[in-house]
């Protein structure tokens, strides 16, 4: 090693220093995030727009939320160079619950994640929804897992976007039949 350590510095491999190891500071912070939105009361979308290019991980965190109505479906889409994906066939997408009932959706609009029960809409609700780059590509591959506090029931899921002919620039969560009435939202990513 060529240097003495410092708190805070990592071991980078160096060829032209002595023993080819160098104490470095690091190259800064590999991970961001939005700030906390607010969901859209009397609306059922929220648009996460300005995604930094390089990424190769994102986490779409909802959480505190409410419905204003019941049987709601929740979904998840990708943008690029200022198109949202929505076109049947865009997304190959599968949800199950711990219940062992099944929802299957191929071939879909989104990447769905499907379960609101009616009488889930005075509770708080959390989701995570992990989106995955694959190395070389646009394909996005995606997990979650949904957490209905009333009555304990957990929802999980992943698919796959094979559509995105440039980088990932936007994501929209959406419901399909209710509005938000409460909760919050933010994203997150790595490099």
């Amino acid at each position: 090693v060529s240097n003495a350590p410092t708190n805070g510095y990592f071991l980078s491999a160096q060829s032209g220093n002595t023993g080819g190891l160098t104490w470095a500071e690091a190259g800064g912070d590999p991970t961001g995030e939005s700030s906390v939105t607010t969901l859209p009361t009397n609306a059922g979308t929220i648009t996460f727009g300005s995604i930094p290019d390089g990424i190769k991980w994102l986490r779409l965190l909802v959480y505190d939320f409410n419905m204003a109505g019941s049987n709601s479906r929740f979904q998840v889409r990708l943008g690029d160079s200022g198109e949202i994906h929505s076109a049947d066939n865009d997304y190959q997408s599968y949800s199950t619950y711990v219940t062992g009932s099944e929802s299957s959706r191929a071939a879909v609009d989104g990447f769905d994640i499907q379960y609101y029960r009616s009488e889930n809409s005075s509770n708080r609700n959390f989701l995570i929804f992990n989106l995955y780059k694959q190395a070389g590509t646009n394909i996005w591959i995606s997990n979650h897992t949904l957490f209905v506090r009333n009555g304990s029931l957990l929802v999980m899921g992943a698919g796959v976007c094979t559509v995105l002919d440039s980088r990932l620039t936007q994501l929209v969560f959406k419901t399909t039949g209710n509005n938000f009435s409460a909760g919050n939202a933010n994203i997150q990513w790595g490099y």
